[in-house]
C-alpha cells in the first residue's frame, strides 16, 4: 500500500514538469491503460502512478476552466462579493481576496485592489462593488517566484481592482456562524484586548491565521533567523491545541472515569479542537496535513489498530493531495511533509530514552533531543529550502531552541484560550491574552538578537540541475545510520550550497539580462569583473516596486554579492521606482542618473555623453545626455552602449525624437546588434532616420501585458522588424537573456516565458 500510495502522489506530482495539460483522449488512454495494468500486482505501482498523473490532470484542468477569458478591453462590471480573508492593508491601497456572491460566471476566487477605500472592509462582509479584471498574469523572470503558479495554487481565477464609484457600497455582513465571519469577530476581539502594534500582528498570525498585519520587516526578521514557520499554523500549532485539549477532557471527564472511557473521549476532544482551530486559521496546507494525521491517529486509536508512522504519514500525503490537489505544487506540502519525514526517520526508537530517569536526566535528554532535531530539519530541509527561497539561516537551530518552548508551553495555549474564554470567563480570557503578548514580546527579543548574529539570512544562488546531487548531499547526515562514514559529507555539501556562485562571463563577453518587470524596464549587464544594474523598474500605489519583487532577488539568485553601479536613466516611476530597494540590499553601489530622483534620499552622479570606462575587453560609454544644456524628463535618460568587439547593445531609456536626432546628426551613432527600444515602443520615439541607422539583429521592448498604451505601437514594430531587426517583447517573451561576445558576437536568446512554459501559463 505504502508503495502504491507513493506511486500515486509521484504520478500527480509529475505534472509540474509538464507544459500542457494532454488532451481528453490522452488521458483517456492513461486512464485505460491503469486499470489495465491493476490486474497485475507486480505493476500497480505504475497503475497507481499513471492514475495520479491523471487525477491531477483532471483538477488542474478544472482550475483553469475557472479561470477568467482574456480580455484586451478588460470591461468594468458591478456585481456582490463576499470577503473571504482579511484584507491586506498596503499604505492607501486593501488587497482583497473574495467570492462572487451572485455571478456565477466569475470564477470562484478572486484578488482586488482598491485603492483609498472609503470605508475600510472586513472580512465576512458583503460588498456591492464595480470592478475591472483580468486572466491572471505575472512576471515571468528565471529562477524567481512565480506569481502564476502562485494564484492557481490557490484557485485565483482572476486578479483586478476596484474601479472609483459611488455604486461601491457594503450589502451586509456575515453572521457569527459565517467562518470568514467568526475569523474576524476573533480577530476583533484580540484588536479590542491588545494595542495594535507588531506584537499583536504576530498574536492574530498564530490565532486566526491572519497575517495581514505583519510587516516587511518583520517577514524578513523572521527569514534570516529561520522562524517563518512559526508564522504559518503548522503541525506544532494544531498539535498544542489538540495536546491541550486532550489533557483538558481528562480532567474533566474524571469524575465519570468509571463510566467512560477517558482515554477515547479526550482523544475525541482534542481531535475537535485541532478541526476548530485549523478552520479558524484557514485551514492551510500544513494545518491540514496535521489535521488529516491526527485523524488517522484517532481512527487506529478507537478501533484499536496497529498503524505504523510511516502508514499515518504516507495516507496523509496522500489524502491532502486528493481533497486539495494542486496543494501538491506549494511550499506548504512540500516543506511540511518533508520535516515530518525527516523528524519521523530520525525520532524512530529515541522517543523511550527521553522519558526514562529522573527530572533533570529527562530534560537533558529531552533538550539534547531537541537540539538534534533543529540541526536534522536544517540538513534535511536544505537543498529544498534554498531551491525554494534562495536563503538560507545557519542560526535557525539555535533560535528554534529558545523561541519554541515560549510559543508551545506559553503563547500558543494561553492565546487560543485566551480568544476562547467569553461571557463571565472573559476577564480571565482577557488575562490570558496579556500573558500571551508578554510571551510574544520576549519571543520576539530573542529573534531580533538572533538577527545579528553571523550566519543569519545568508543569500545562496540558484544552482543548475547538474549541481543537485551535490545539495541533496546535505540530507546524508540525516538518512544514513549512525556512524556510518558517508554521513561526514553532509557539512562539506551544505558548505558548498552556501558558498557556490555561478561563474562570470568570459573576460570579451557581456552577459545581460533584460528582466520582467511590466510597464517599465530593468536590466542587468554582468562581466567577469563587474555588474551593473540599468533602471530598476517600476513602484506600484500599493507601495511595494520591482526592485523588491524582481531585480534584487534575481541578483541575488545569481550569486552576486556586490553591486558595481546602479544606472536610473531618468526619474519616472517605471525606470525608477526600485531604486531605493535596490540601494538599500546594495549600499556600496555607485548610483548614477540621468537627472535627479524625484522623492528620493538618494543622490547620485549625474551621467555625461563622453564618459567611459572598461571591463577588460568591454566598453561602457555614455552618449547622452550632453554635459552642457541638459533636457529634463524623457529627454533626460541616460543613454548607454556597452560593446564588446564589433558586437554592442544600446540602452535608450525614454529618449524622443528630438534627442533621437542629435544622436544621429553628432554622429555617435552606428550600428547595433540589440537595442533596447526606446519609450517601450511608443510614437514619440523610434524616428525613421534613428531606426535606419542602428539597423540591428535585435530590437527588444520592455513593456507591460495589455498596458492602457497600446505599447509598443504597431507602426514602431513594423519599422524596426523593416530595418531587419527581431522584435521581442518582454510582455509576451519574459525576461530576455543573452550574451554579447566579441568573437562571436550575439548569442541564443533565451526567453523565459517560452523556455520555462509550465501547464498553468496564459497560451497566448
Amino acid at each position: 500500500m505504502l508503495r502504491n500510495c507513493a506511486c500515486f502522489i509521484g504520478g500527480a506530482f509529475s505534472l509540474y514538469f509538464w507544459a500542457e495539460i494532454p488532451s481528453a483522449a490522452v488521458l483517456f488512454t492513461l486512464l485505460g491503460a491503469a486499470l489495465i495494468l491493476l490486474a497485475s500486482g507486480r505493476v500497480r505501482p505504475l497503475s497507481a502512478y499513471l492514475t495520479g498523473f491523471v487525477f491531477i490532470c483532471l483538477a488542474a484542468q478544472s482550475e483553469l476552466d475557472d479561470r477568467l477569458p482574456v480580455d484586451p478591453n478588460r470591461r468594468a462590471i458591478t456585481t456582490e462579493f463576499l470577503i473571504v480573508d482579511f484584507p491586506q492593508h498596503r499604505k492607501n491601497t486593501i488587497g482583497l481576496l473574495v467570492q462572487p456572491a451572485g455571478d456565477e460566471s466569475l470564477p470562484s476566487r478572486i484578488k482586488l485592489s482598491w485603492h483609498k477605500p472609503p470605508v475600510l472592509p472586513q472580512i465576512g462582509e458583503v460588498w456591492h462593488l464595480r470592478v475591472r479584471m483580468r486572466a491572471p498574469r505575472g512576471f515571468s523572470n528565471p529562477g524567481l517566484f512565480d506569481y502564476e503558479a502562485w494564484l492557481l495554487q490557490h484557485g485565483i481565477g482572476a486578479t483586478g481592482y476596484v474601479v472609483a464609484s459611488s455604486k461601491n457600497s457594503k450589502v451586509a455582513s456575515q453572521g457569527v456562524y459565517g467562518l470568514a465571519g467568526w475569523r474576524g469577530k476573533l480577530g476583533s476581539r484580540l484588536a479590542r484586548v491588545l494595542p495594535d502594534d507588531e506584537v499583536s500582528a504576530v498574536l492574530l498570525a498564530l490565532t486566526v491565521g491572519g497575517r495581514h498585519k505583519l510587516s516587511s520587516e518583520q517577514w524578513e526578521l523572521f527569514a534570516s533567523t529561520g522562524t517563518s514557520h512559526l508564522m504559518a499554523i503548522s503541525g506544532l500549532h494544531i498539535g498544542l491545541a489538540a495536546g491541550g485539549a486532550y489533557l483538558l477532557a481528562q480532567l474533566l471527564l474524571l469524575p465519570w472515569a468509571r463510566h467512560v472511557n477517558l482515554r477515547d473521549g479526550a482523544a475525541i476532544a482534542a481531535l475537535m479542537a485541532a478541526i476548530v482551530y485549523a478552520l479558524i486559521s484557514g485551514m492551510a496546507v500544513p494545518a491540514r496535513r496535521a489535521v488529516i494525521m491526527l485523524c488517522l491517529v484517532l481512527v487506529t486509536t478507537l478501533w484499536r489498530i496497529e498503524f505504523s508512522a510511516s502508514r499515518v504519514f504516507i495516507l496523509a500525503a496522500l489524502v491532502t493531495c486528493l481533497t486539495d490537489p494542486l496543494a501538491i505544487f506549494t511550499s506548504g506540502y512540500l516543506l511540511s511533509f518533508a520535516a515530518v519525514l525527516a523528524l519521523l526517520w530520525t525520532a524512530m526508537g529515541s522517543i523511550e530514552a527521553v522519558t526514562e530517569g529522573g527530572l533533570a536526566k529527562r530534560l537533558a535528554l529531552g533538550g539534547r533531543r531537541l537540539a538534534v532535531l533543529q540541526l536534522v530539519l536544517l540538513l534535511g530541509l536544505l537543498p529544498l529550502v534554498t531551491a525554494l527561497f534562495g536563503r538560507v539561516s545557519l542560526v535557525a537551530p539555535f533560535v528554534n531552541m529558545l523561541v519554541l518552548p515560549i510559543f508551545s508551553f506559553l503563547v500558543v495555549p494561553a492565546a487560543l484560550l485566551g480568544l476562547l474564554l467569553g461571557g463571565i470567563l472573559q476577564v480571565f480570557g482577557d488575562l490570558l491574552l496579556w500573558l500571551a503578548y508578554y510571551g510574544t514580546c520576549a519571543a520576539l527579543q530573542v529573534v531580533g538578537w538572533a538577527a545579528s548574529w553571523p550566519g543569519a539570512g545568508l543569500m545562496v544562488a540558484a544552482i543548475g540541475w547538474y549541481l543537485l546531487p551535490v545539495g541533496l548531499l546535505t540530507m546524508g547526515w540525516v538518512v544514513l545510520p549512525r556512524g556510518f562514514l558517508g554521513r561526514a559529507v553532509a557539512c562539506p555539501a551544505a558548505l558548498f550550497l552556501v558558498v557556490y556562485r555561478p561563474l562570470p562571463p568570459p573576460p570579451d563577453c557581456a552577459a545581460i539580462d533584460i528582466l520582467d518587470v511590466g510597464q517599465g524596464l530593468a536590466a542587468v549587464i554582468r562581466t567577469q569583473g563587474s555588474t551593473i544594474v540599468y533602471d530598476a523598474g517600476p513602484r506600484f500605489m500599493s507601495g511595494t516596486d520591482t526592485g523588491t519583487l524582481v531585480v534584487v532577488p534575481y541578483l541575488q539568485s545569481q550569486g552576486i554579492r556586490d553591486l558595481d553601479m546602479l544606472v536610473i536613466s531618468h526619474s519616472d516611476l517605471d525606470h525608477a521606482g526600485g531604486s531605493e530597494s535596490v540601494m538599500r540590499a546594495y549600499p556600496a553601489a555607485r548610483l548614477v542618473v540621468g537627472e535627479a530622483l524625484r522623492g528620493s534620499e538618494s543622490t547620485g552622479q549625474l551621467c555625461s555623453s563622453g564618459q567611459s570606462w572598461n571591463d577588460g575587453d568591454i566598453e561602457f560609454r555614455f552618449l547622452q545626455p550632453p554635459a552642457q544644456g541638459r533636457h529634463l524628463g524623457n529627454n533626460s535618460s541616460c543613454v548607454l552602449r556597452v560593446s564588446a568587439g564589433n558586437s554592442n547593445i544600446l540602452f535608450t531609456g525614454d529618449i524622443e525624437r528630438s534627442v533621437e536626432r542629435q544622436l544621429v546628426q553628432t554622429g555617435v551613432l552606428n550600428a547595433s546588434t540589440v537595442v533596447i527600444v526606446p519609450h517601450h515602443g511608443s510614437r514619440t520615439s523610434s524616428s525613421a532616420e534613428f531606426v535606419a541607422r542602428l539597423r540591428p539583429q535585435l530590437a527588444i521592448v520592455s513593456s507591460g501585458y495589455q498596458n492602457r498604451w497600446g505599447f509598443p505601437k504597431p507602426d514602431v514594430v513594423a519599422r524596426w522588424q523593416g530595418s531587419g531587426a527581431q522584435v521581442l517583447n518582454t510582455a509576451d517573451s519574459g525576461a530576455l537573456s543573452f550574451n554579447l561576445c566579441a568573437d562571436s558576437g550575439l548569442s541564443k536568446v533565451e526567453r523565459a516565458r517560452p523556455d520555462q512554459r509550465k501547464f498553468w501559463s496564459p497560451s497566448e
